[in-house]
């Protein structure tokens, strides 16, 4: 298939551990037609100065001494790989401009853009579905694949934004598989993981020269400015705002829906919208959103958990009520326990957030009765409550991994005592 990726790296608080890059990587085998595409790995280049500013790409010189070991570490893991290639900018460029990167090194006619901590959760065969899409209609650049944040977009583009025009348009809103698969209008551009036809999307970089005249007249050039791309940009947070800025003010302005459509197809961007009704009934008993797609990408956390909340986890609960439970469930345990004691305070007190809570990279605990060896940990989002691993592997028994311990076991997920 005529598809490669470009994945996405920065510092984050877990380095030298490779433990989340790598659940990304084989989360593409889920993607019929992805087993051996090749991977551009972008490394995004840091500044060192005082503190770490990871969004911003300033770190200490002690993380970029792991952030290098980081790449190291991921260059020796996957050396047997040929259709693996790590590419390092020397210089802090951001998301947006590391994807350009990747996409300028791509030979490929599409991409699948991805990013370092967001994996793929369900198997999908039909990607094949979705190139032929790209090579049919010539205006779509970008076919998102829906998160937790999206999975109602079809709803709010008609009840929040009003933009019917786009919503129940048989001409844009194309059907893949009767009642199964479908492409969704999308007026926000995600950075999370999306399929793109690799040409068009470079496109988005220059948008002055190839938006149509008409809307440089209804939206002045300082508006346009706004929407172009800059070194240190995340490309939602600069392109897709304004993606959503220029539909709202056209339909606030009333203007006519053929400039709301052809604006739309300048863009050219969707979800890939598979079938998955939910009833009122469900809603209410699962406290579910109705959603009426499938989240096929979920956020891999590493940032709100620490060696102490794991411990302080441990100490409340127990030894024997966590004996063989899986991480996912020693953390909602805890916090249960800590909102029954605090009234259902939505925030434990250490004010980290449900949501917010994943799994350590830290690979053994002492609590005050036992020593738990917990091996290279799953990742896996908090709001998971099924803790499905998606590869279907044992856990390795409690040997293997004491001697493993300076490698990556991404099935192991249950706490050994």
């Amino acid at each position: 298939m005529d598809v490669s990726i470009v994945l996405v790296t920065s510092p984050f608080g877990s380095m030298p551990n490779t433990a989340i890059i790598n659940y990304v990587i084989r989360s593409f085998d889920l993607i019929d037609g992805l087993e051996n595409a090749p991977i551009k790995i972008i490394f995004d280049g840091c500044k060192v100065c005082s503190e770490d500013r990871f969004k911003k790409g300033r770190i200490t010189a002690a993380s970029k001494l792991l952030y290098d070991q980081y790449y190291e570490n991921l260059k020796e893991e996957w050396k047997e790989y040929p259709n693996i290639e790590l590419i390092r900018s020397p210089d802090h460029i951001g998301f947006a401009y590391c994807v350009k990167l990747g996409l300028e090194r791509c030979t490929t006619t599409y991409s699948l853009i991805a990013q370092h901590d967001r994996c793929f959760t369900l198997p999908f065969p039909y990607l094949h579905l979705l190139i032929e899409s790209m090579e049919k209609y010539e205006y779509i650049r970008y076919i998102g694949f829906p998160t937790s944040k999206n999975i109602t977009h079809d709803r709010v583009i008609s009840c929040t934004y009003h933009l019917t025009c786009l919503n129940y348009n048989p001409t844009l809103k194309h059907t893949l598989i009767e009642n199964c698969l479908y492409l969704q209008p999308l007026i926000f551009w995600f950075d999370s993981q999306h399929l793109c036809h690799r040409e068009r999307y470079l496109k988005i970089y220059t948008p002055y020269k190839t938006l149509p005249i008409e809307y440089h007249e209804i939206f002045g050039l300082k508006a346009i400015k706004d929407m172009f791309l800059k070194q240190g940009d995340f490309i939602e947070d600069k392109f897709g705002q304004q993606q959503r800025n220029f539909f709202i003010y056209l339909k606030e302005k009333n203007y006519s829906n053929e400039l709301i459509i052809k604006l739309f197809q300048w863009f050219g961007s969707y979800l890939c919208w598979m079938d998955h009704q939910v009833s009122f009934e469900e809603t209410l008993q699962h406290e579910l959103t109705a959603a009426t797609t499938k989240i096929m990408v979920r956020h891999l956390h590493g940032r709100g958990f620490s060696l102490d909340r794991l411990k302080e986890n441990v100490k409340l609960l127990g030894v024997n009520r966590i004996k063989n439970k899986s991480y996912l469930q020693i953390f909602q345990m805890g916090m249960n326990e800590l909102a029954d004691d605090e009234n259902n305070n939505e925030e434990d007190d250490l004010g980290i957030k449900k949501e917010e809570v994943a799994v350590p990279l830290e690979k053994k605990v002492k609590s005050v009765e036992e020593d738990i060896d917990i091996g290279d940990l799953l990742f896996q989002q908090m709001e998971e409550e099924d803790n499905v691993d998606i590869y279907g592997e044992e856990e390795k028994d409690k040997k293997d991994i004491i001697n493993n311990n300076e490698h990556l076991n991404l099935t192991t997920n249950k706490v050994t005592i």
